[in-house]
């Protein structure tokens, strides 16, 4: 099969950098590859452990923005659609911490914070990680 040809993006040039921040909140495994990406890897069927990721991005006029891949410590307590489809998965999650409190633990409050990005529905955060800043909250 051929690979269809891209378009390149072509993005404006710009001044500004941003601090870009790795925070590891959550840890889960095994993580079975064929649900993560194709095609297979011969020998490579799973990872004993796979974290999940999430971003604090810094720009330098002080704006802070956060790009939350992670589970929030109470993942089942969510809908019960979402509580009952996470023991099916097999995985053992192993959250320490919310988002929010990694940041307070690394010297930044979480009020700070002027908007999260969810890009799943098991976000790490709640409204009340925000609850002294009206930042706007999305799902990608």
């Amino acid at each position: 099969m051929a690979i269809p040809q891209q378009t390149p993006v072509r993005l404006p040039a710009g001044r500004e950098t941003v601090v870009v921040k790795l925070l590891n909140p959550v840890n889960f495994g095994p993580a079975l590859l064929n649900r993560f990406m194709a095609p297979d890897v011969p020998g490579l069927d799973q990872f004993k452990d796979s974290p999940s990721f999430s971003f604090l991005l810094e720009h330098p006029s002080g704006r802070r923005l956060v790009f939350d891949l992670g589970i929030r410590k109470d993942y089942l307590n969510h809908s019960p659609k979402v509580s009952k489809y996470i023991p099916t998965t097999g995985y053992t999650i192993n959250v320490r911490q919310n988002v929010a409190e990694i940041l307070q633990d690394g010297g930044v409050s979480p009020d700070s914070v002027e908007a999260v990005i969810w890009r799943q529905v098991f976000r790490s955060w709640s409204p009340l990680s925000l609850k002294n800043n009206p930042g706007v909250l999305g799902l990608m």
